[in-house]
This record gives C-alpha cells, structure tokens and sequence, in this order.
C-alpha cells in the first residue's frame, strides 16, 4: 500500500495541501473505483475521531477524513464499486458518519445476492458488521436470515453466518443454531468460539443439553469458557452439576460462581459443596464466592461470614460484612469491631444498623485516627461519622473527636461532621457554616442532587436547626426542578422546621 504522499505526488499534491482539497482527491478516486484511494479515503474516514496524532501523515489523513464525513457523496460511489472488502471495511468503521449506515442499507440486496456465489463467507462477515453496528434497518436485515441460515451448511461459511445471524437476532435462526450445536459434522472450534456466543445472544435456551454435552467432552479451557458463559445465562441450573464436577473452585470466574449458586439453591448438594470450597480457596473471586453462600445458606453461613469479615483480603471483607449486615445478627458484633480495625468502612454502618451502643467507644477510637491513602481515608471517616451521627450519643468523647474532624483535610468529612454535630445538638453554631456550603454546593443534576439531599435531610429534619441552614435549603428548593421526590422531602422539612 502506497504512503499517502506517494499517492498524492501525481495529482500534483503533498502533505501542505489543505485537507479539503486531499478529501476532494480521494473522494474522486473513490467514485473512479481507483482501489489505492479507495483504502485511502476509508483509512481517513477510520482516523477523523482521534486527537492528537503524533505522525504528520496521520494527521493530514485524519484532518481530510473529517471533510470527507461532512460529504457523504464519496460512500455511494464506493458503494456503487460492489466490491465486498471494501464494504466491509466501510461497515467496521469505528465512528462512521450516517452516510455509511445509509449507503449500506441500500446495498443488502446485493449481499444477499453474493451469499450463493464464492464471495459468500465475506459477504456474511459484512452482514455481519452491518447487524452488529446497526447500520441498517431491522426489517432489511430480516430479508438475510433464509440465505444466512442456508449458509449454515458451508464449512468455510458457517462462522461468518453464524456470527450474522447472532447480530440480526431473529428468532428464525434459534432452530438452526441448535442443530448446529448437536451437529457431529461441525467442528468443535466453530461450536464453542462461534455457536455457544450465537446460543446466548438469541437466548436458545434449547442449545443447554448441546451446550452441556460439549463441555463435558472436551478438555480445551478456553472452550469450556466459551460454553460456561452461555450456559450462564440460558440454564445454570441444568449446568450446575457438570460445572461443579469438572471445574477447579480455586479457579472459579463470576460465571462459574452464578452458575453453581443457581445450582445451589436449587438444591444441589455437589453445587453446594463447590461454593464452599471457592469461598475457602485462594481464587481471586472468593470474595464473590462468599456471597453466593450467604444467598445460598443465609443464616447458616454465619460462622463463615464472621471469619471472612477479619479476612486479609478486603474484598474478602467487605463481601462478609455486606452479608452479616442483611442477617442483623447481634453475635456478629465482636467480628464487624475486628474488621473496623482492620480499617473495612463498611462495618463502621453495620455497628450502627445493630444498634449496640458498645460499639461507639470503637468508633470514636477509629476516628481518632487517618486511614491509609486519602480515599480510603475519606470512605472510612464518613462511615465512622454517620454511625456517631445516627446512634445519637452525646458524650464528651463523641462530641469532642466529631468538633476535631470538622478541620479534617477533607472538605467532605468537615461537612459530614457538621452535620452530625447538628443531629445531636440541633440549633447548635458548631459547624454551621459547613452544613450550609454542603447545601450551597449540591449539584443540580438529579441522581446526584436525590443522593446527596436525601439523606442529610433524613439526619437533620427532627431538629430545629439555625436559621442559616433553613435559608440554604429554601435556596436549593428555588434552584431545584426535580426529582419529585427531593422536592417533596425539602418542602416537608421546611414546612416541619418552620415555627407555627
């Protein structure tokens, strides 16, 4: 393939030509079906969303690129050269203008055509790309699926028709892929990298038999893999008991893990015992594991969830203590104080969701002092602070380490003190000027105005707090068109705060 200044020479052009003017020379190689330009103009179209590109021909290309997306006259005239690679390079564009999609949609009756001749393997791939980037529309497509389905029985075809017919998602083509999975004739390969993913993506829950029977024959992995991702979506039930027979826990991936769950809770003792065993195991998923076996065994996984909330791993840890959190078991009191120290924020909420009023000299304890790297560090203060906040003691310790944090080197732990410092004195001038910058400083964007309002109104609308902080949520009601349920919230809270 030529450099672009190589093909530019000839037309009396070079890399200081302005790029409409290199756009304009493409665009009419293209419409002569000139196949060095051709590659060239689709090459420009491909580079035109990238920034910043460090060689000066790719930049050149990239700049005529952007002027050829604003003409689309250049993609019928390689449209109109039906020739099949370059339609396929056109339909894997990354970021194809409209007029690709246009062109393209136009062009399925001949790709139809080219599925009975030598070119159908390629024919099917630009179907393919067609489909999966949603080029054209559904209704064009459905007219591929009988050639496609057809296509099923060519050998060199049958990857590319599989992969097309998967993208179109009809629901003619679930039969096919179902025999074609039982089919003795056809490759393993092309059943597991190929057939497997068409399975689950037109949800042939049909396939599963097929499905489970090659996963149990072969001994690839990476085949295996192939076939335990669709089988967790179609029917982890039925693939439990293979699953759980064949595969190692201390290698268990999350769709080995929900298959075995869905197993487990269906009753089977082998998934069970395979839950168990990845929640033991090394495995880099035995935090997911765990969970699993909270859902499986709920109460009855107690004894482990106590041992995994003082876990080295802390993802070990925070699944153990989100698990012990939903049981609310009173007994899980001394494990979630061990996994406070070993800084898990989460078990700071969990303390408080028990209500153990024993549990606050070891959250004053923990908010005494800073945790590791600043996020961690935040996450931690905020769970320590909401729990002082929400308990409601107020004792000389827990006021005293609540005022300190008010200088905390987050603004956001200053603000959470402040605001628990109003929950147990509402009306009080500690930190007052922070509860309002929070109120002043809350965006307006509805999923973050309805996390952030929400809660700090359910901590401070039982108080009577001090005329500022009232000022600060009458101005963030007048700046608010929503959500409906933040409004509600701040009109009663006003209304409650309001004297009679």
């Amino acid at each position: 393939m030529p450099t672009l200044p190589e093909l530019l020479a000839p037309l009396g052009l070079s890399l200081r030509t302005p790029p409409e003017e290199i756009a304009k020379a493409l665009e009419d190689g293209a419409a002569r079906g000139d196949p060095e330009l051709v590659s060239m103009a689709i090459s420009a179209i491909d580079l035109a969303y990238e920034c910043d590109l460090d060689e000066e021909e790719d930049h050149v290309l990239a700049c005529a690129g952007r002027n050829l997306r604003a003409d689309p006259a250049w993609v019928d005239a390689l449209v109109e050269a039906r020739d099949l690679e370059t339609l396929e390079r056109l339909a894997e564009l990354q970021d194809a203008p409209a007029s690709v999609g246009a062109a393209l949609s136009r062009v399925v009756p001949v790709l139809v055509s080219a599925l009975d001749g030598a070119e159908r393997s390629l024919a099917a791939h630009v179907l393919h790309a067609i489909a999966e980037r949603k080029l054209a529309d559904a209704g064009v497509l459905a007219t591929t699926v009988p050639k496609l389905i057809a296509l099923l029985e060519h050998e060199d075809a049958q990857p590319a028709a599989i992969a097309a017919l998967a993208a179109i998602g009809d629901a003619r083509a679930v039969e096919p892929i179902v025999a074609l999975l039982a089919d003795p004739r056809v490759s393993d390969y092309t059943k597991a990298w190929h057939g497997a993913e068409a399975a689950l993506r037109l949800g042939a829950v049909a396939a599963a038999p097929s499905l489970i029977a090659l996963f149990d024959r072969t001994s690839d992995r990476v085949q295996r893999s192939h076939y335990v991702r669709a089988l967790a979506t179609l029917d982890p039930v039925r693939a439990a008991p293979a699953i759980a027979r064949v595969w190692s826990p201390t290698d268990a991936n999350a769709h080995v893990l929900h298959i075995a769950e869905a197993g487990a809770l269906a009753g089977d003792a082998r998934a069970l015992a395979f839950l168990e065993a990845a929640a033991r195991a090394m495995g880099h998923l035995r935090s997911n594991a765990l969970t699993s076996l909270a859902k499986v065994k709920g109460a009855a996984s107690f004894d482990e969830l106590c041992k995994g909330a003082t876990d080295e791993s802390d993802l070990v840890r925070w699944s153990a203590v989100a698990a012990l959190r939903e049981l609310r078991d009173p007994r899980s009191f001394d494990a979630l104080v061990a996994s406070l120290r070993l800084v898990t924020h989460t078990a700071a909420t969990a303390l408080r969701e028990l209500g153990d009023p024993r549990a606050i000299p070891h959250l004053v304890r923990a908010l005494e002092k800073d945790h590791g790297y600043y996020q961690l560090d935040v996450m931690m203060k905020e769970s320590l602070i909401e729990a002082l906040g929400d308990f409601g003691h107020d004792t000389p310790e827990v006021w005293s380490v609540l005022v300190s944090r008010l200088r905390d080197r987050s603004d956001h732990v200053g603000e959470c003190s402040a605001i628990a410092l109003q929950q147990l004195r509402p009306g009080c001038a500690e930190g007052v000027e922070l509860v309002v910058r929070k109120m002043d400083r809350i965006p307006n964007v509805p999923k973050l105005v309805e996390r952030s309002t929400l809660p700090l109104l359910a901590r401070l609308r039982d108080g009577s707090p001090r005329g500022e902080i009232v000022d600060a949520a009458k101005r963030l009601r007048a700046a608010l068109d929503g959500p409906e349920r933040v409004l509600r919230a701040l009109d009663e809270t006003i209304a409650r705060w309001s004297p009679s």
